[in-house]
């Protein structure tokens, strides 16, 4: 059976374009809204960032090294190469003893266009550090010091920072490690996929960790992360980035990180609530509208927050020339 249509684009008035997908919402530890079919293992992409990043945290690797709020938001981030995400990348290299030549993450040009093009007048040949996903390899390489292993196959899937990764999935999402499965993301390291259901529900108890029977530490590792990335929300994504902009134009009370591939995770604080959504053909556009249009629902955005996330939430589709030529809009009824 197919999921249903949650988006649809028109041009001049003709469907143009069918989004199907499924969706979560765990309150309180069950769901209470959902559609389609989110027993299906997905993977999670760099949405499982802040959940990877809370492992640096919790096992003592961010305190060993003095890591600041900055660096450690940026873990949590897929940022844009921004100078301001390279310099806390590098700041966390600094502090372990380490260098660029560490990472594992492969080179892409920088997703911001100014700085890709700043650096391309300056002559300076793009590098690993300029990769989306550098502050999570950053992250993992200080926990790998802090442990004590291997840094040049960190990305390999029994290392042990990697067990260590599936050890918290499983603790957050309530999935056991031995049904985690796994693959290769983009940038080397393994992806965990784990049913949407469960997706939802480690974010509601991530954002929500005092409503939990989590270890201490990891309570303390949750709210430290989430206060980070609330604290510095550009090293989650960067300018005109959505998660950046969804942070911050909703009063902090969201954690929000999006994948590739359509997926797209949100974390409510004070209402023990996780959200996780996955669109079929693997567009993040039509993620990001519903996931917006889902929280005006739930009464969690405001229409002011709604508003001021318009750009998102009501996305136009441009010709070459910047013109108005269709629109995307959510269809489902929630």
């Amino acid at each position: 059976m197919n999921n249903p249509i949650l988006v649809r684009t028109t041009r001049g008035g003709v469907v143009d374009n069918i989004h199907r997908g499924c969706y979560a919402v765990v309150k309180e530890g069950r769901v209470t809204k959902s559609a389609g079919n989110i027993e299906r293992p997905i993977h999670l992409r760099s949405s499982a960032k802040p959940l990877q990043a809370l492992v640096a945290v919790a096992d003592g690797a961010a305190d060993a090294f003095g890591l600041s709020e900055k660096e450690i938001a940026v873990m949590c981030g897929s940022h844009s190469g921004e100078p301001e995400h390279v310099e806390a990348v590098r700041g966390i290299l600094e502090k372990t003893g380490l260098d660029e030549s560490f990472l594992r993450c492969g080179v892409h040009p920088p997703l911001h266009e100014e700085s890709r093009n700043a650096l391309i007048k300056a002559g300076i040949p793009f590098s690993e550090v300029h990769n989306n996903c550098s502050g999570k390899h950053a992250g993992m390489l200080a926990l790998a010091r802090h442990l004590g292993g291997s840094l040049e196959n960190y990305p390999d899937w029994e290392h042990i920072i990697q067990r260590k990764m599936v050890e918290m999935l499983s603790l957050m999402s309530e999935v056991p490690a031995e049904r985690i499965k796994h693959g290769i993301d983009g940038c080397g390291v393994p992806s965990f996929a784990i049913p949407v259901r469960n997706q939802a529900l480690m974010m509601a108890r991530m954002t929500n960790p005092e409503k939990t029977d989590l270890p201490e530490n990891v309570k303390a590792a949750c709210r430290r992360v989430t206060a980070a990335v609330h604290a510095h929300p550009l090293m989650i994504g960067g300018h005109e980035r959505y998660c950046t902009d969804i942070i911050e134009k909703t009063g902090k009370k969201l954690l929000e990180k999006v994948g590739a591939n359509g997926v797209g995770l949100v974390g409510v604080l004070g209402r023990d609530m996780g959200i996780a959504v996955h669109i079929d053909d693997g567009q993040n556009g039509p993620s990001a509208a519903f996931t917006i249009h889902l929280l005006r629902f739930l009464d969690v955005l405001t229409d002011d927050e709604v508003r001021a996330l318009d750009r998102w939430a009501n996305q136009k589709v441009l010709n070459a020339r910047k013109e108005v030529v269709g629109h995307m809009e959510v269809v489902h009824k929630v």
